[in-house]
């Protein structure tokens, strides 16, 4: 990142790049002859600053953005498709012009276009009239850029017609006071902080998107930076709500009883009679895991979930749309509350969204890696701070000095600013010290910190200056060690970056960042500061966004996956210095830290493969898995839904670990036929076809079968809706994950029928012909369609897709063909995968079938596939297991499963607020 980050010409090229270039990126000969052009723009650039900014430029045109995931729910219509091309888009327009002068990629924008059409068209058409209600969900990442997400759908609302917008900005006035600020810039436009303007006076200053629309209209903002919503504030009690007014009301508050209680209030007394108020009501609420969730009895809510709920009770039209990065307690919802007390709850009934970070994010696997392959390269593991911050402290606890690797930890700090500044970088930085969740430990840690900052800060004033770059001293010694030590990689001599050390330390503030602080805070600039070293809690664990983060000192513990994920504040963008971030942490929390990203992104697998089986979010059948060592998913009174209970399926030895019934729809079909021939081409990249065993055997096998093949596969097939087994990706993570030996290499094996010959991948050519299945079950129409899809039932009235000896003849065992399930699994050396392709064979008269099954091969489907797991051993064998926490749609679709019920009461609650 250069000095240049934020320069006019970086985004003026932007938008001309991205009006030329409008859905891919432009090419690098177009970067510069467009430099050329802008060149007598800005005459006092010397060619050097060009060099800079169009290196800056590059740098930004290839980040991209995936357009994520949407699952709709059952009642989706696709409105936005009809009036799309008849709203006035003057907000988004010019919140797009501001995205781009602050340097948004075209291809981002692009994205971010494309997203934020789909959210809105989710939260329904306020023109529609009547009553009505929409419950969805949007997961993004940490620190990833989900506020310039909301931001864009909130504008696109607003055009669209949404005239009260009410935004919920976590639990801290910090927090809430920052949202304001990018409420003010990316949709009022103008900067509350200045007051309320009075009837007909002149909006001053302009903020944000107010600068890029020459007919812009304002918003009635009834929060400011300075104050929450207050029920005594005149500007409020003025205020009526016209239904035809172009104005949209807007509301930042923080999740607190007395707020929240103020704006109900003030809604009713807008409500004539008692009537609901006919005006469009959006509901943004950010960071929805925290305080939204209903922890207790449905008829004595929380008092923030009844709140909420009240609130959105006020208005005929209400779309409430929740984002978070941690959504487990959402999902935990209970989804059967419809109609209840209060009415709905807030579970994603109407859609679930997932977003892409875009590529330069920098997220979980950057710093440590995954489960699978870890990597410490920016971690600094803490040995000596349980000494001096022991985990399980009290508020009384006393420090007395900071540990040696805390003191190293500024020393870094330090060092990365100058490194910052020799790359020409001005830019915010900040540090991050996180060590406790009591204030008064907080603020002696603070003491310690600064007066340490101190002391390095004058030892590189009086010896560290360019004209003293041969003069020894004790403590330029340690930077000088600490820059060998930490950064052996980076582009400069030492004695070339010593220069830089007395502006690293200049104007930097150690700030104690905590509820206390804030709420006596004018503002937030009296909290925070471009260049700080940051000391508190958890305050600092979710929202809050420290500028320029480059080191962080965590030595923290907490009993929740998604508490931890959101103390991760050190997840984000770093352009131009993402190399020289590090992270001091426990090895045990880092290890807790590559848990919870695998099993986000098994929740993301899980959305993707419901939007294969056509499911809303009203089937999701989550199944989140629970951490070995007692890390809960979210804290236990969140998953109350889901009855707090882990649910263990014993894989070893069960004989029907196989799919009863196939789908009948044509992508489904396609996707298993892919899943199939990238299975076969798998195994035969290692070896010849030939090693594929036909003779002897009824039907071709093959031993030694990585278990990432068999994973992989598992991954990629789609099993009917109601089998647990194979609709979840949890089967495939367990394969993928497992350090049991015996099920490190697989057998890999099709079973056919009698006559006929099937060919797959290169040379493999199956003997007999697929076996067959008759239709079972009711129509299921796939959401947003009206396509019907059927299961097929294998082998008839049985549901059995395996014969008893079909895993005895695959094992390859002397006189496995005599071998029968479930006795076969004691002897087996390998686990099996049994592959069926399997023709559907309808009865005569059933024509819906017949119909279904024509259909399939007009869209070239030739087989559908059955699959079977053999996993040897006898069941409860340690090291075959799959464990889960189930969500109460989940429990409701897994009764028929045999289970293993698992109480969690040993398992410590999560971390409360912060000690006040």
């Amino acid at each position: 990142m250069s000095k240049f980050k934020d320069h006019h010409a970086v985004g003026m090229l932007l938008m001309k790049l991205d009006h030329d270039f409008p859905s891919a990126p432009a090419p690098v000969e177009a970067i510069d002859s467009e430099v050329e052009n802008f060149k007598p723009v800005f005459p006092n650039l010397s060619d050097s600053d060009w060099d800079l900014i169009a290196k800056e430029v590059k740098s930004r045109i290839k980040v991209s953005l995936g357009l994520g995931v949407t699952l709709p729910g059952a009642s989706f219509r696709d409105w936005l498709a009809e009036k799309h091309d008849q709203i006035d888009w003057r907000r988004w327009l010019a919140y797009k012009a501001m995205l781009s002068a602050k340097g948004y990629t075209p291809a981002v924008m692009a994205a971010l276009d494309t997203s934020t059409n789909e959210i809105l068209n989710c939260l329904g058409d306020p023109a529609v009239s009547g009553q009505w209600t929409r419950r969805g969900l949007v997961i993004g990442d940490v620190q990833s850029g989900k506020t310039a997400t909301y931001l864009g759908a909130v504008n696109k609302a607003a055009d669209a017609g949404f005239r009260v917008i009410i935004l919920l900005a976590g639990g801290t006035e910090a927090l809430r006071k920052q949202t304001q600020f990018r409420v003010d810039e990316g949709f009022i436009g103008r900067d509350t902080a200045q007051g309320q303007p009075k009837v007909g006076a002149v909006l001053n200053p302009l903020l944000g998107v107010g600068k890029y629309h020459k007919d812009f209209v304002s918003a009635q903002a009834l929060t400011t930076q300075a104050s929450d919503f207050r029920k005594t504030s005149k500007d409020a009690v003025s205020i009526v709500l016209d239904p035809d007014s172009p104005t949209p009301y807007v509301f930042v508050l923080k999740k607190n009883k007395t707020a929240l209680e103020n704006l109900r209030d003030w809604l009713r007394k807008q409500q004539v009679d008692g009537a609901a108020i006919d005006i469009p009501m959006l509901v943004v609420d950010d960071e929805s895991d925290y305080a939204s969730v209903n922890t207790k009895d449905e008829n004595s809510p929380t008092v923030i979930n009844q709140l909420i709920r009240e609130i959105l009770a006020t208005a005929a039209k209400s779309s409430y749309l929740a984002f978070t990065a941690t959504p487990f307690a959402n999902v935990f919802i209970d989804h059967e509350t419809d109609g209840q007390v209060l009415g709905d709850d807030l579970f994603p009934s109407d859609y679930i969204r997932t977003l892409d970070a875009p590529t330069n994010y920098v997220g979980s696997v950057a710093y440590f890696g995954t489960e699978d392959k870890s990597d410490d390269s920016k971690l600094q593991m803490l040995e000596d701070a349980e000494y001096h911050f022991p985990f399980k402290h009290k508020s009384h606890h006393v420090v007395n000095a900071l540990p040696d690797s805390l003191i190293d930890a500024i020393r870094v700090f330090v060092v990365a600013s100058a490194i910052r500044e020799a790359r020409d970088d001005s830019g915010p930085r900040s540090m991050l010290v996180n060590v406790s969740r009591f204030k008064k430990v907080q603020a002696q840690v603070h003491e310690l910190v600064q007066a340490e900052f101190e002391r390095i800060k004058n030892s590189v004033e009086v010896h560290g200056s360019s004209m003293l770059t041969t003069a020894t001293h004790a403590e330029l010694e340690e930077l000088e060690r600490c820059y060998g030590k930490y950064f052996p990689d980076v582009e400069f001599a030492w004695s070339d970056l010593r220069p830089y050390l007395r502006k690293a330390v200049h104007n930097t503030a150690v700030k104690l960042i905590n509820s206390d602080r804030v709420k006596a805070a004018r503002d937030l600039a009296e909290v925070e500061s471009d260049r700080m070293i940051a000391v508190g809690g958890d305050v600092l664990s979710r929202g809050l966004t420290l500028e320029g983060l480059t080191v962080s000192y965590f030595h923290r513990t907490v009993g929740a996956s998604d508490t931890l994920l959101q103390m991760a504040r050190w997840f984000g963008y770093r352009p131009g210095y993402g190399d020289i971030c590090r992270v001091w942490i426990p090895d045990e929390v880092a290890d807790q830290f590559r848990y919870v990203a695998g099993i986000v992104d098994e929740l993301r697998s899980q959305l993707k493969t419901m939007k294969k089986q056509g499911l809303t979010p009203k089937d999701f059948g989550l199944a989140v898995r629970m951490h070995p060592e007692a890390l809960l998913i979210t804290a236990r009174n969140k998953m109350k839904s889901a009855e707090a209970k882990s649910y263990t399926i014993d894989i070893a030895g069960k004989k029907n670990v196989e799919t009863a019934r196939v789908d009948s729809s044509a992508s489904k079909g396609k996707a298993n036929e892919a899943a199939v021939d990238s299975l076969v081409a798998a195994v035969e990249e290692g070896q010849p076809a030939t090693e594929w065993k036909v003779d002897g055997i009824p039907f071709p096998a093959t031993a030694d079968v990585d278990k990432t093949v068999v994973a992989e596969f598992l991954g990629q097939y789609v099993g009917w809706v109601t089998d647990a087994l194979f609709s979840e990706a949890a089967v495939s993570d367990f394969i993928r994950k497992t350090k049991n030996p015996r099920l490190q290499k697989w057998v890999v094996a099709f079973v056919t029928g009698e006559g006929g010959a099937v060919s797959l991948g290169k040379g493999l050519r199956l003997p007999g012909t697929p076996n067959r299945a008759v239709r079972s079950g009711a129509e299921v129409t796939l959401a947003g369609t009206s396509i019907p899809s059927i299961p097929f039932r294998v082998s008839g009235a049985s549901s059995r897709l395996a014969g008893s000896t079909d895993v005895g003849r695959a094992s390859g065992l002397p006189g496995g063909n005599k071998l029968t399930e479930p006795g076969v699994y004691d002897e087996m050396t390998y686990p099996v995968l049994l592959l069926y392709l399997v023709n559907p064979k309808p009865a005569e008269d059933d024509e819906k079938a017949g119909a279904a099954w024509r259909a399939l091969q007009t869209d070239g489907v030739e087989h559908l596939v059955g699959v079977k797991l053999a996993i040897p051993g006898k069941q409860g064998e340690k090291g075959a297991d799959v464990k889960f926490m189930l969500n109460s749609v989940a429990l409701k679709g897994w009764q028929g499963v045999a289970v293993e019920e698992t109480h969690e009461d040993d398992l410590a609650d999560v971390d409360g607020v912060e000690d006040e």
